[in-house]
């Protein structure tokens, strides 16, 4: 039996659009608006429209599930789809050759309903061909959330280095508190205000910002980068969701200052400064909770999927206080 997701769109979570395409359907992440601000390269544009903690959650009483996806353009190429059952470790599906298209068939615990999540993959455009379960099968809505967490940022925030799309960042904070979550970040993405404001439209009960790092490895200049922040904190006060941002984690691949003569803690240094004086925006201090450490990381810049945890952790953590 098909599962129709245009017609059970509400079994669909970190999307604001699923659009039929030449192979499948796509799920999109992104307002028109986002795809206008990140259309100003390619690789901007091909992150944007990987599905980064696209959730597919439903229950059913199907002894099968049945998956068939097709890749596009890859930021990483990382093809792994995850389907879980009932909160327990996911089952990794994975196409027969690099590139797929992926078709997979996995088995579902039998007697009476259960949850399943499917987690697209993080960093490459995919669409759904077709998803199945056993015919005659129940079929219900998922359990609701608590609480939306919505994520405006660069790539250590999108996930760009998970081995698997359920040990992203934000796929492990969902997991740990409950709260749904809507990735908007972007590999290559700088300070701005404008992703930001267009996240507005998305709602949500908080939301959390995560720029820098690219800010100093372009060498963007201080002036321009304290307007930008400040920019982006005045609108922080304003939202009405709960507010945090967060100071960038270590970087193990810097390597003395910029073009501008700035180390990446000048910049870090300025988000502590001007965030602190609004007083509903929440910091988030990279530098304290997470250990410039080679086990926590993939390369010289992004966290791996143990790192990711340690992030999920803490944010975890520190939101649920505030919530």
């Amino acid at each position: 039996m098909e599962i129709s997701l245009l017609e059970h769109r509400d079994f669909v979570f970190g999307s604001v659009d699923i659009v039929q395409c030449a192979n499948g359907l796509a799920i999109r992440r992104m307002t028109p608006e986002l795809f206008n601000i990140y259309g100003y390269s390619e690789s901007a544009d091909i992150r944007a429209k990987c599905p980064s903690d696209v959730r597919i959650r439903f229950k059913t009483d199907s002894k099968t599930l049945g998956v068939k996806l097709c890749y596009g353009r890859a930021a990483r190429k990382l093809y792994s789809l995850d389907v879980a059952v009932d909160g327990q470790k996911a089952v990794i599906l994975l196409p027969e050759e690099e590139g797929g298209p992926l078709d997979a068939t996995t088995d579902l615990p039998g007697n009476g309903i259960h949850s399943v999540e499917i987690n697209l993959p993080n960093l490459i455009e995919s669409e759904i061909i077709s998803l199945r379960v056993d015919d005659g099968s129940k079929l219900e809505p998922p359990n609701p959330y608590q609480g939306k967490l919505v994520v405006v940022g660069d790539s250590i925030v999108q996930g760009m280095t998970c081995s698997h799309p359920s040990d992203s960042t934000f796929a492990r904070f969902s997991r740990l508190t409950g709260m749904d979550v809507h990735n908007l970040a972007v590999g290559g993405a700088v300070m701005d205000h404008a992703p930001f404001a267009a996240s507005r439209a998305l709602g949500g009960t908080e939301v959390v910002v995560a720029f820098g790092i690219n800010d100093f490895s372009t060498s963007k200049p201080m002036a321009k980068f304290s307007s930008q922040t400040r920019e982006v904190c005045e609108l922080l006060q304003s939202d009405p969701r709960h507010p945090f941002i967060v100071v960038p984690i270590p970087y193990p691949g810097e390597n003395g200052p910029n073009k501008e003569n700035l180390t990446s803690d000048d910049y870090r240094e300025v988000i502590r400064k001007t965030a602190a004086e609004f007083p509903r925006i929440t910091v988030i201090d990279g530098m304290q909770f997470f250990p410039m450490e080679e086990p926590l990381y993939v390369d010289n810049c992004h966290p791996n999927n143990l790192g990711m945890a340690v992030y999920a952790h803490v944010l975890a953590s520190m939101i649920h206080l505030k919530k």
